[in-house]
């Protein structure tokens, strides 16, 4: 696993980086996001690089750094 993010992860320019519902509420009726943003689960078929996130006070978040996804789209 890497240190830290070598490179700009396709998430951050990504329209499913954050879950939507229809209703507004956590319900499950997803209607934007992917496997990552919901439920924190490898997205089927993305290439990605393992990486860490320095959260602070010696705390590190396991990360990926996505290079392809299936799911990706622009917004």
């Amino acid at each position: 696993m890497n240190d830290e993010p070598t490179r700009p992860t396709l998430c951050w320019i990504c329209r499913h980086a954050v879950p939507k519902t229809r209703s507004g509420h956590n319900d499950g009726d997803y209607i934007q996001g992917c496997d990552w943003s919901i439920w924190r689960c490898k997205v089927p078929g993305w290439t990605a690089i393992a990486c860490t996130i320095p959260m602070g006070r010696n705390r590190d978040m396991p990360s990926y750094t996505v290079i392809e996804c299936p799911k990706f789209e622009r917004g």
